[in-house]
C-alpha cells in the first residue's frame, strides 16, 4: 500500500487508477484497506490477460469519458462567462486585494469599462481612458458608462501575447 501513497501523492499521478495484483487470496478487511489507499480494482495470480486488457480497457474509457465531460463543462462555463460579459454595461471589480489582471483584460476585450479601487493590479492593468478607479466603486461605476466600448477593446488588443512580446524584445 505503501507504493500506492507515494504514487498518488505526486500531483501528475494523484488520479491514475492502480490495479493491485495478489498472489493470495485477500479478506475484505484487506481489500478495504486497498481501496482506501487507490486501488480501483483487484486481479489474482494467474493473470488472464484479456481480464486484465478488458479491465483496462474499462479505465482508459472512463478516463477519456471524464476529460470530454471536463471540456464540455469548461466551455459551458467559459459561454456563461461570455454572455454575462456581453450582458454588461461595465465590469465592476470590487477587490482591494486581488490582482486578477486576467479578467480586467477580458473584459476589456468584450468591450466593458472597468470600474475598480485605485490599488495594485487594477491599477497595473487598467490605462487611462478605458476604466475609472476609486475608492467610490458606485461612483467608478457610474462614470465608467460614458466610456466607449471600442475603446476598452482597442486598449486590451494592445495587452496581447503579440503586442507584449514585441514590448519585451524592444526593451532588451
Amino acid at each position: 500500500f505503501a507504493l500506492a501513497e507515494m504514487i498518488h501523492q505526486h500531483p501528475r499521478s494523484q488520479q491514475t487508477p492502480i490495479l493491485f495484483i495478489s498472489g493470495v487470496h485477500l479478506s475484505a478487511c484487506d481489500l478495504l484497506q486497498g481501496y482506501a489507499h487507490g486501488a480501483v480494482d483487484y486481479l489474482t495470480v494467474p493473470i488472464i490477460p484479456a481480464l486484465l486488457r478488458a479491465k483496462v480497457r474499462v479505465f482508459v474509457d472512463l478516463a477519456r469519458k471524464t476529460a470530454a465531460l471536463q471540456r464540455e463543462s469548461a466551455e459551458r462555463l467559459h459561454e456563461r462567462a461570455l454572455a454575462y460579459l456581453a450582458a454588461a454595461d461595465v465590469f465592476v471589480f470590487p477587490s482591494r486585494t486581488d490582482t486578477f489582471g486576467v479578467v480586467l483584460l477580458e473584459a476589456l476585450a468584450s468591450g466593458l469599462p472597468v470600474a475598480a479601487f485605485p490599488v495594485p493590479g487594477p491599477a497595473d492593468v487598467v490605462g487611462a481612458g478605458v476604466g475609472v478607479l476609486a475608492a467610490d466603486l458606485r461612483a467608478a461605476a457610474l462614470a465608467a458608462l460614458d466610456i466607449p466600448g471600442s475603446l476598452c477593446r482597442e486598449y486590451a488588443l494592445s495587452m496581447s501575447w503579440s503586442a507584449s512580446t514585441r514590448q519585451f524584445l524592444e526593451n532588451i
